[in-house]
């Protein structure tokens, strides 16, 4: 067998990895940089369970249930368990809940080395990690037999994850249980996990941190931090990975035609931050970070009924939603000839030289030129007005 699935249109989400059964499929990172399923043809078989199961090759099995009654603007009750959340703590509450049950809880977070992937949190410590965003694809391993062996031993289990990882798990599984619940992140799209650990390495490598943040209060700063201290902090429009990524010029392939860009969500809850909402109507006021929560199914809907005295919530429209994350509604659009150059620039020179090559960084460079300059000239002016004042 020399490929799984049509390679422009595969996410990434390893289940062809999670279910070979002689172990003859590994990741590994091609040569855009992203990470795509290898197939080690001494140990393949030919079974073609993993053509069978890939969600690109089989996309309608379980996933076109269209149940949707409820969409809510929803932020935590607990202000402490809200602190650290890129928008209202809603996952962070789901995953306390679980894990006050002695469940589990499988979400995305950078480890000490600052690599991204999902893990499992089975303690109050462990969830804190999958705070805030992450603007990268999390390796998923093969986490999706982890999965598999806590529902198989009863433990109610919560899965956070984008809707493609989502979907990989769901045809890993090849059966409902009713100890899973499936939360999918509303995505714009994920930048392979190279390009963030090249681009740290060479543009902050004078710094020490020790981790890295992408939302800090309401604003959108990379924030570099060492023992939860900021060193570093720099505004998104002046963060050239952060700004490529906010534009849709990084991403996978896959991302461009996204199959999950619509209202189908293939999970039982969605959530996200509830962009463009109108507070003036809002019957509660608060002026802190909103999440919309989509609810998808039924069980969804039986969740949320068992959790929403944790939350502050209010029902709102789905149009409301849509308008305010487009990816409700159709995948993220880039400037194809700029996202031309930057590929064919790594494959020839690598990272560091392809996002200095791009009208991105041109940008961001003759910004801050102009700003130096200006803050030259009120020095200049001030110093003219001190020596009047004081001639």
């Amino acid at each position: 067998m020399d490929k799984i699935c049509d390679l422009n249109k595969c996410t990434g989400c390893m289940t062809c990895m999670n279910i070979c059964p002689t172990d003859a499929i590994s990741s590994e990172t091609d040569n855009t940089g992203k990470v795509m399923p290898k197939i080690n043809q001494e140990k393949c078989i030919d079974c073609n369970t993993c053509k069978n199961i890939c969600p690109v090759n089989d996309r309608l099995k379980g996933t076109s249930e269209k149940i949707r009654s409820k969409c809510y603007a929803i932020w935590a009750r607990d202000e402490r368990l809200r602190k650290g959340c890129a928008s209202g703590g809603v996952a962070t509450v789901i995953s306390d809940y679980i894990i006050k049950q002695n469940g589990s809880v499988f979400g995305s977070g950078f480890d000490k080395n600052l690599i991204l992937s999902i893990s499992e949190a089975d303690d109050r410590e462990k969830i804190e990690k999958f705070k805030g965003s992450k603007y990268a694809q999390s390796s998923v391993g093969k986490i999706y037999q982890v999965v598999l062996r806590r529902l198989q031993s009863g433990r109610r289990v919560v899965f956070i994850g984008t809707p493609c990882q989502i979907d990989g798990l769901k045809h890993y599984l090849r059966k409902e249980f009713d100890n899973l619940i499936l939360v999918d992140i509303i995505c714009h799209g994920v930048t392979p996990a190279t390009y963030l650990t090249e681009h740290l390495k060479a543009f902050y490598k004078k710094i020490a941190f020790d981790s890295i943040s992408f939302r800090e209060g309401e604003g959108f700063y990379l924030s570099l931090k060492k023992e939860e201290d900021v060193v570093e902090r720099i505004p998104a429009g002046s963060e050239v990975y952060y700004k490529a990524f906010l534009k849709g010029l990084t991403y996978r392939e896959n991302c461009y035609n996204c199959l999950y860009a619509n209202l189908e969500r293939v999970s039982d809850i969605t959530l996200g931050d509830f962009w463009g909402i109108d507070r003036k109507v809002l019957q509660r006021s608060y002026n802190g970070k909103i999440s919309e929560m989509l609810i998808n199914t039924e069980k969804g809907a039986n969740f949320f009924d068992e959790i929403k005295h944790l939350f502050f919530y209010e029902e709102r429209s789905i149009e409301e939603a849509v308008k305010g994350n487009e990816q409700l509604s159709r995948p993220m659009k880039t400037d194809w000839r700029e996202r031309k150059r930057f590929l064919n620039n790594y494959q020839k020179y690598g990272y560091y030289k392809a996002i200095k090559k791009t009208q991105l960084y041109s940008e961001i460079q003759q910004s801050k030129r102009k700003e130096k300059i200006n803050q030259l000239l009120l020095v200049r002016n001030l110093r003219k007005i001190k020596n009047v004042l004081f001639k």
